[in-house]
């Protein structure tokens, strides 16, 4: 397979290893017999079969027939997204059964670890999903160090949760984009207060009504979510009694 980033992409798509190679070798071909997409792919000339059985299942090739030659066509490749959509839908209509399945363990509490930055931004694409209009949580944090491992994530997802309308309260190690958040704090629906100087954090802590997030900000990155409700008490405790004992900036 000369293009792996096309494979790899309609893999992504859902289709199997075998299945997408088969797809692209008809798809540069236009049409071919079981021995031609078999050299074309690289799969198994018996192999082949089974996988072009499933992709007619799917509808994403066809066979033509003449009296001496059966041979296959690849669907035009807007196919893929049709395909993708059908699997968004039934994916969708599932999902109230499997929340169900989440919520059923009726656990007081609830431990998850998350690990890598591709991991850490579902994190935070869950908490804007989690928070609507007029909900408010708390952060503590070193904003230089948090905007560092992606910038332009970080600065999207705080344009996200204030376009959305929810509130934070923050307290901040003093660092420049920690003072220029603060001097436009109304642009990021946020009040905030910074640390002592000399204050160094290296995790990012999120409080919110049912859990806490802590963040790892330095290698190795990752994340703990704690859904404890003395932890989440404790937590917020805590950042009050400092938001007591620090100043506004806004």
């Amino acid at each position: 397979m000369k293009n792996e980033r096309l494979l790899q992409s309609v893999m992504e798509i859902g289709l199997k290893e075998h299945e997408a190679r088969v797809y692209l070798a008809l798809l540069s071909r236009g049409v071919a017999t079981v021995l031609q997409i078999s050299r074309e792919s690289g799969v198994k000339r018996t192999t082949v079969y089974s996988v072009l059985d499933s992709l007619k299942s799917l509808g994403v090739i066809h066979t033509e027939r003449t009296p001496s030659k059966t041979r296959y066509r690849a669907e035009a490749p807007d196919v893929l997204e049709r395909l993708l959509e059908r699997r968004r839908v039934a994916f969708r209509q599932s999902l109230p059964e499997l929340e169900a399945l989440y919520n059923m363990s009726g656990e007081s509490s609830h431990f998850s670890f998350y690990e890598g930055l591709p991991a850490i931004k579902n994190v935070y694409a869950n908490l804007l999903q989690e928070h609507k209009r007029g909900d408010e949580y708390r952060v503590m944090t070193d904003v230089d160090t948090w905007k560092n491992l992606d910038e332009a994530f970080f600065t999207a997802f705080l344009e996200k949760r204030a376009k959305k309308g929810v509130r934070v309260r923050s307290l901040f190690v003093p660092s420049a984009a920690g003072q220029y958040i603060a001097e436009h704090a109304d642009n990021y629906l946020q009040t905030v207060r910074l640390l002592p100087k000399g204050t160094e954090l290296s995790m990012n802590m999120i409080i919110t009504e049912d859990k806490v997030v802590m963040h790892q900000l330095v290698e190795p990155v990752f994340a703990v979510i704690t859904k404890n409700a003395s932890i989440v008490s404790l937590h917020r405790q805590v950042f009050d009694m400092l938001w007591a004992k620090t100043k506004t900036r806004r």
